[in-house]
């Protein structure tokens, strides 16, 4: 009666947490709110089965993130605004959705089914946006798409900004493409077909979303997934970059758009470009090196080093690269932190990879996680990426199943 009771309550933890990865797709309150389930019923199920969620394994990694968290906490207790740098310190309890998932995705049956309601999310929302792209039209919304380059629109799924939206698809499209790559042995047709019909859409609507970052950190993960899985990876790589170049060549609008953004952001007068932003950021770092402005007060420093009558718009909240901004908020020991927790999770992921055998079901999720978690980081030179909430959980869900499937290999 016991174990049936603790297998009902697996469950439970297992259909909320599918409903929030499902969700983080097209809405940030329903997948928080799901989490916020799925993580009662957790701590109930630990209470209960006296699940120790630290492995040995993954002690380090969970040592680190604890401190970076600690080091969020003492950074604002010491800015002259503690209370609401404490409340915006509220954005770390995401990070406990890798437990969650670390203890579902251990077991083969959950991890194919949060995958498999993942990728049934992105195809879902890659198909919206092709719908978007072409006739403009937001259903959820009522700011207006813009117009892009040549014909059709920006798309943004039900996200605030085409940057955000393409940076969350750039990341779910290389973590599909590996699993359908690496796992050809290991899932049916019907699972591949979801997988590469979820990396092909997501990477339409990465390209619909015309946000260079995330479309230059989606060829970077495709051209690493070339070098790793090919068995003639140079030539392959080359006729990649051949036919990237080509496409990029020969769409309306996209070289051009290119072209001119990258004037902006190379000039290091034009407070929307990405060197000024930089550049003002780091003036932060070196008048706060140790604890950083604090949680909720880069807008407010960041503005001090701005022109008396420059436009609203160019008042930035955060330093377009999350080392920057990390080291900006929370000084260069947060920055440090938060780049070893980067370190130790591929570190782990690394390793593990390569000691398991060919085409085993959870060497294809590793990869799968790696791949998807460089893609991100690639997002973050140009972006806070880890700041915008909406990818940021669903970074902890590739976090999750990679590890979990660490987990699932380690023997005590």
């Amino acid at each position: 009666m016991k174990l049936i009771s603790e297998i009902r309550l697996s469950d439970a933890v297992f259909a909320f947490y599918l409903l929030f990865i499902f969700s983080s797709t097209f809405s940030i309150a329903l997948a928080q709110t799901s989490l916020g389930v799925s993580l009662f019923l957790f701590i109930i199920l630990l209470i209960k089965n006296q699940f120790n969620p630290f492995n040995s394994i993954l002690k380090r990694f969970y040592i680190l993130i604890a401190c970076f968290i600690i080091w969020q906490i003492i950074s604002a207790l010491s800015n002259p605004t503690p209370l609401s740098s404490l409340i915006a310190v509220k954005e770390a309890w995401l990070f406990i959705a890798v437990p969650i998932g670390i203890y579902l995705c251990k077991e083969k049956k959950y991890r194919q089914l949060l995958a498999t309601g993942f990728g049934i999310g992105v195809l879902l929302l890659g198909l919206y946006c092709i719908f978007q792209f072409s006739f403009g039209v937001d259903w959820f919304r009522s700011k207006p798409l813009l117009p892009a380059p040549g014909f059709g629109y920006l798309v943004r799924g039900n996200f605030p900004h085409p940057l955000t939206f393409g940076n969350y698809f750039a990341t779910a499209s290389i973590f599909f493409i590996t699993l359908f790559v690496s796992g050809k042995k290991n899932f049916t047709i019907s699972y591949r077909s979801i997988f590469i019909c979820a990396a092909i859409l997501g990477g339409i609507a990465t390209l619909f979303s015309f946000s260079r970052g995330s479309i230059l950190a989606m060829v970077f993960g495709l051209l690493l997934l070339i070098l790793i899985k090919s068995k003639r990876p140079i030539l392959y790589a080359l006729c990649f970059v051949l036919l990237t170049g080509s496409v990029t060549i020969f769409t309306p609008g996209f070289f051009d758009r290119i072209e001119k953004r990258m004037e902006r952001e190379y000039n290091i007068n034009d407070e929307m470009g990405r060197l000024y932003i930089w550049n003002s950021s780091l003036k932060l770092v070196k008048e706060n090196p140790v604890l950083g402005v604090g949680n909720g007060n880069f807008a407010k420093e960041y503005a001090k080093h701005l022109p008396p009558d420059v436009e609203a718009r160019k008042k930035h909240v955060h330093a377009h690269n999350d080392l920057i901004n990390f080291a900006a908020v929370f000084g260069i020991p947060g920055m440090i932190l938060y780049f070893l927790i980067w370190f130790e999770l591929f570190r782990i992921l690394w390793r593990k990879w390569k000691i398991l055998p060919e085409e085993t079901y959870n060497k294809s999720y590793i990869l799968a996680a790696i791949l998807g978690s460089v893609t991100f980081f690639v997002t973050s030179f140009t972006e806070a990426t880890f700041v915008d909430e909406e990818v940021r959980q669903m970074l902890m869900f590739i976090w999750a199943i990679g590890l979990g499937s660490v987990y699932n290999n380690h023997k005590k």
